[in-house]
Formats: C-alpha cells, structure tokens, sequence
C-alpha cells in the first residue's frame, strides 16, 4: 500500500471492507469464511513442501528488492544458484517433457510442477 493510502486509512479512520482492503493490498486475500481453513491449509502445506532452504532463500531475495536493483539481481542470482538441487533439473525436464513451452502447460504450471514435486518427496 502506498504512502497516499497509508495516510487516508490512518487519518480518516474510515472502516474498510474485505474486498476494498484486498484491492488495495493491505491484506493478501479476502475469502468467505467457509474457504478459509481450506486455503490456510493449503498454504502452509506449500510452505512446509518447499525443499531445504528455499524458504530462507526466498525471503532474502524479496527483502533484497528494497535494495538497489543491481544489488537485488545478485543477490538472486546467488540464491538461484544455492538451492538449485538436483530435484530442480528433474523438476525443470518434467516441465519440459509436459510441454512447457506451450500455452495450455503454461497456463497450469503450478499443477505440473507440484505433481512432480509429489513424485520427489
């Protein structure tokens, strides 16, 4: 949320909705209640699947964009390189033998992936 919105909210103190603070980024994601231990669920599930490291790494890189650009480049490029396994590149083929390049495979990645990803734990 940026600086302009920030000041509204606080000196206004204007109650806001779910979907108006989800729009505006103040929260991640505004669900009915009957979803939301499903999704709670399921991203700690994600988060808890992630390899050694890629957590921590993940974490570093986004905090290095607050930085300067050449700097958060490194810094990505050095992460990129420490938590990619040997389970990468067999991920990275299984991508590729699915058909990555392609829009259909593309538009659901995320599935490809995690069924691989499944196969490797």
């Amino acid at each position: 949320m940026g600086r302009a919105r920030a000041l509204e909210i606080v000196l206004t103190g204007g109650l806001v909705d779910a979907a108006t603070a989800e729009r505006w980024g103040w929260v991640n994601r505004a669900l009915p209640a009957a979803e939301l231990d499903e999704y709670v669920e399921w991203v700690a599930l994600a988060i808890a699947s992630l390899p050694d490291g890629v957590r921590a790494a993940a974490i570093e890189a986004i905090d290095a964009a607050d930085g300067a650009l050449e700097d958060a480049l490194r810094a990505e490029n050095r992460l990129l390189g420490e938590t990619f396994t040997p389970a990468s590149g067999e991920l990275a083929r299984a991508a590729l033998a699915a058909g990555v390049p392609t829009r259909e495979v593309e538009l659901n990645l995320e599935k490809v992936l995690r069924a691989n990803l499944v196969r490797h734990s």
